[in-house]
């Protein structure tokens, strides 16, 4: 197995949806939130057709504020809200709640406090709030949905220079994931409200090796290998960063395959 990757088991299957849906490609997709607040994030999810299946956050009324509208989320099922620290839940809870296994989850995503780096507050790097993104990390690297999506406040990208919004980009590569990231602007999306807001995104990267000498069947590994990340034009220029080298599997074989070819390979041998 590689480095990093999780280990998926034996799965036996009957149709290809099976296969599909057992590493996360299922319809409807299927979607966690963390740091959830009142809903707003699960909304846009949900009206996107997302199966909104679990929400996790802290504050009391944002809780009650979820409780009170959870009919807007459950087109699919109603949804489990955890109303814990998120340093106190384990993912195996969370996954649990989704009634998925790891790699099971479509995305995973949320907008961890921001108080920390926004510009209208104090930016005190030493405010404990500025690492519960952490948390978000942990989550995505154990969980291992097929991609991420963070949110925060454009302070986050100027914070120390830059280096926090790569730091944080880096965290979340580290686990399979390519990610890419950008400013962008609610009022550009429909919104009537000039908005700006930071969102990391990661695709998760699976790949299939085919069985050692040809004996027995092929294994698939997500988040198989370190992505890479791409930042924006604006903050290349601005730091003088160099594009970042697509992570290969060809260390381990010669020959890797998309996830899509190898399913379709396999669906058509008979040997998943």
């Amino acid at each position: 197995m590689l480095e990093g990757s999780s280990p998926m088991g034996q799965f036996w299957y009957q149709e290809e949806n099976d296969l599909r849906e057992r590493i996360g490609h299922c319809d409807p997709p299927i979607g966690v939130s963390l740091f959830s607040g009142a809903g707003g994030f699960d909304l846009g999810f949900a009206q996107a057709g997302f199966d909104v299946r679990v929400m996790v956050e802290y504050e009391q009324e944002a809780c009650d504020t979820l409780r009170l509208n959870r009919d807007c989320f459950n087109d699919y099922t109603e949804p489990t809200i955890i109303q814990e620290d998120i340093r106190e839940i384990g993912t195996s809870e969370i996954l649990n709640a989704a009634n998925v296994g790891i790699g099971g989850t479509t995305a995973v995503y949320g907008g961890p406090p921001c108080q920390g780096f926004s510009m209208s507050g104090n930016r005190d790097p030493d405010d404990e709030r500025n690492a519960l993104y952490r948390e978000m990390v942990r989550v995505v690297h154990q969980a291992k949905p097929v991609f991420f999506v963070m949110e925060n406040v454009p302070g986050l990208a100027t914070m120390e220079d830059g280096k926090v919004i790569q730091r944080v980009c880096d965290e979340f590569r580290q686990g399979g994931y390519n990610v890419t990231w950008d400013i962008l602007n609610a009022a550009n999306y429909g919104v009537p409200q000039r908005r700006k807001r930071v969102f990391v995104m990661g695709k998760r990267i699976d790949f299939m090796t085919p069985p050692p000498f040809g004996i027995g069947n092929p294994q698939m590994h997500i988040g198989a290998v370190p992505g890479r990340v791409d930042h924006p034009d604006f903050f290349i220029e601005k730091h003088g960063l160099q594009e970042t080298e697509q992570a290969t599997l060809d260390t381990f074989t010669n020959e890797p395959e998309t996830l899509d070819e190898a399913l379709e390979q396999m669906i058509q041998d008979g040997d998943a």
